[in-house]
């Protein structure tokens, strides 16, 4: 899940994220782009399916996830100053076999 975006803050957004990805995927022998991996996917199997069966475990896991988000940031008081807490920058992974969560923060000098 990507950490919260708003235009007036400026923060990374999804499609600097998805940008950042396909440029910096790449092997030490190689120089893969997140394209050619879509590619080669396809090539093999050109009915990859996209769809990612969930159970209701995973869908409880998911929708926790999301809610402990949205009510940690309206849990913000009002003189929180938007710049500096981390909860905005906060981006969350959920690993779907053993539910364990991971966080980063998304700042922009780690993408360049």
């Amino acid at each position: 899940m990507d950490n919260i975006y708003h235009p007036e803050l400026e923060l990374p957004d999804h499609f600097d994220h998805i940008k950042y990805i396909q440029t910096k995927i790449y092997s030490d022998q190689t120089s893969y782009t997140y394209q050619d991996l879509v590619d080669i996917i396809f090539e093999k199997d050109p009915n990859f399916g996209l769809i990612y069966p969930i159970s209701w475990v995973d869908l409880i896991m998911i929708s926790n996830l999301v809610l402990e988000r949205v009510l940690t940031i309206f849990d913000l008081d009002e003189d929180t100053n938007l710049y500096i807490t981390k909860e905005i920058l906060k981006m969350e992974e959920l690993n779907m076999k053993t539910h364990k969560k991971m966080e980063d923060f998304a700042e922009f000098w780690e993408m360049g």
